[in-house]
């Protein structure tokens, strides 16, 4: 068995990457036993010398569980990246089987993000509203092991839910509660998806000065933070606010440079 070309560069990138940055990286290949073999060639040194094989049956009590979990959660990542939201719930759910505390955070945002975007709001809140509730105050700075705060992802995910469903008032109460911690942090990521999620709940209750204003904010921080993964997102759908508001010559110009990114 030999990992396959892509996959090598891609590891050796992520060493130097991390190396650079003057990190700790830690990775988990689940694969055939042969793997061990092929990350021990002399020609990969610079991962092989690093790695250490085991066996998930020799391992026993938590520390199974947490590799188990994430196993199902890599497994759950991978299956609605590739459009299979329905395996995704599947090895999510097992995941929650074996995860503690902490681990529910990531769990429980990952379901609640994909049953809201199968349509399935009822779900959606369940999880979402679960995670806020396990996220006592004292912890809403932590990142729980998540790129962004999981205290404000799983607001904001709700607020989108919410105004899915008409619900603005509480949907206004989790932004507004979203932003503050983001603000309180100053996590760049953090503030653009509060912004975000605030401006369009505004936009669906039909408060278009209110949606212009906070999706304004929220591209000009994607500027600031040189963060371009939501701009276009931002842009198109203020874009969108301004032809409503009888700006259309600006709205077309912006959703122009929302499809460019």
């Amino acid at each position: 068995m030999s990992l396959h070309g892509q996959t090598r560069r891609s590891l050796t990138q992520c060493i130097e990457k991390t190396r650079r940055r003057g990190g700790r990286l830690t990775l988990v290949l689940a694969g055939h036993s042969q793997l061990k073999h092929e990350l021990r060639r002399p020609s990969r040194e610079e991962t092989g010398a690093r790695t250490t094989v085991f066996e998930l049956e020799g391992i026993q009590g938590q520390h199974r569980r947490d590799i188990t979990w994430l196993l199902e959660q890599c497994a759950a990542s991978y299956y609605w990246v590739m459009g299979d939201p329905e395996r995704a719930i599947a090895s999510g759910q097992r995941a929650l089987v074996f995860c503690g505390s902490d681990y529910q955070v990531e769990t429980n945002l990952f379901l609640g993000q994909v049953y809201c975007t199968m349509g399935d709001y009822r779900r959606a809140k369940e999880f979402l509203r679960r995670n806020i509730a396990l996220i006592a105050s004292d912890r809403a700075r932590e990142r729980f092991g998540i790129a962004a705060l999981p205290s404000v992802m799983s607001r904001t995910w709700l607020v989108w839910c919410l105004s899915e469903c008409s619900e603005f008032a509480e949907g206004i109460a989790h932004a507004e509660e979203a932003l503050q911690i983001a603000e309180a942090v100053d996590h760049p990521y953090s503030l653009i998806v509060a912004h975000f999620e605030m401006g369009l709940l505004y936009l669906r209750q039909g408060e278009l000065h209110k949606a212009i204003w906070m999706l304004e904010r929220g591209l000009q921080l994607c500027q600031i933070g040189n963060l371009p993964i939501r701009f276009s997102s931002i842009a198109s759908t203020l874009g969108y606010a301004y032809a409503l508001s009888g700006r259309t010559w600006a709205g077309s110009i912006i959703i122009r440079c929302g499809l460019r990114g």
